[in-house]
């Protein structure tokens, strides 16, 4: 028998795109049409597998990880998704791959929306200083976690604090790295980041169900009074002008345990679950104009 290798397949913006999970493989006898499902969607291709054609537009089956909004521009994000890459879009629903792979934690730098970051599995963190269409590795020599958190300072945008197996820190925009965790070795990944607006050397961090955190830059570190909690922390929200006032959302199946309030640093903590499902609580984010609470759920969104 004779075996052709079929082409791979370019998007519209000129990126290649390879999905190595191909899960099936379809054709159609009367119109000589190849069909592939894959991680990617679903593609046809008309010449034997030579040129594919994605007919995946409007099937709502992205799965994002993590979404980046620009503070200049209110029409600029990006999202990292699984299988998908990092995508660049605008509330037009125009979308763009401006990086391959799996896209993971990704943000815009607060002031210059030409600055941008994007990870990969395992804290394989870029930067772009063209808005998204060229990338440079910054990641320290380090491991992180299936989705390494980092969050840039607002205050300072050439300040990262990256969450790896240790606290990192940079100062212009990822091009050196200090660690910071001090006597408080990590020696396991990090899943949450949070950096106080107010107080930008006051930084919350997660590891599985325990909050750490520094009220001076990472020279002492304090383990907050969550040790009964028994699920993970998904995501960690500081008060904008308060930093005492804290909230932790709780992933898994813990029935009435998905989200936690702290008006005293993390020294203690009430449980504001109310009447939220029992499904993972994936992140919080809060809007203070209106003192409003958002809470993605595996559900969708609540608030």
């Amino acid at each position: 028998s004779n075996f052709t290798i079929c082409s791979h397949w370019f998007g519209d913006d000129g990126v290649e795109y390879k999905h190595a999970d191909e899960h099936t493989l379809k054709y159609h006898p009367i119109t000589n049409t190849l069909y592939s499902g894959n991680d990617g969607g679903i593609y046809f291709s008309s010449d034997n597998g030579n040129n594919w054609e994605d007919i995946s537009d409007g099937l709502q089956i992205s799965q994002f990880y993590r979404i980046g909004i620009s503070q200049t521009n209110a029409n600029l994000l990006l999202a990292g998704a699984q299988d998908n890459g990092t995508l660049r879009g605008n509330y037009a629903h125009n979308w763009d791959a401006v990086r391959g792979g799996d896209g993971m934690e990704c943000a815009i730098d607060p002031q210059n929306d030409n600055i941008m970051y994007s990870t990969l599995y395992y804290g394989a963190l870029d930067i772009s200083y063209d808005g998204g269409n060229s990338w440079m590795n910054i990641a320290p020599n380090d491991d992180g976690g299936w989705i390494t958190p980092f969050e840039i300072d607002q205050n300072n945008a050439s300040r990262i604090v990256a969450g790896y197996k240790k606290v990192y820190e940079s100062n212009d925009y990822g091009a050196s790295w200090d660690t910071i965790s001090g006597l408080f070795y990590i020696g396991q990944e990090l899943d949450v980041v949070a950096l106080s607006h107010n107080s930008p050397q006051n930084i919350y961090l997660s590891q599985n169900s325990k909050i750490n955190k520094t009220e001076n830059g990472g020279n002492e570190w304090i383990e907050c009074g969550t040790s009964y909690f028994e699920n993970h922390v998904s995501d960690i929200a500081v008060h904008p002008t308060n930093d005492e006032r804290v909230w932790a959302t709780y992933s898994g199946f813990g029935n009435g345990h998905k989200i936690y309030k702290s008006e005293n640093g993390g020294d203690s903590w009430t449980n504001i679950t109310a009447n939220l499902p029992n499904v993972p609580t994936n992140c919080v984010a809060f809007y203070q104009p209106n003192e409003t609470l958002f809470l993605g759920t595996d559900l969708g969104v609540w608030y």
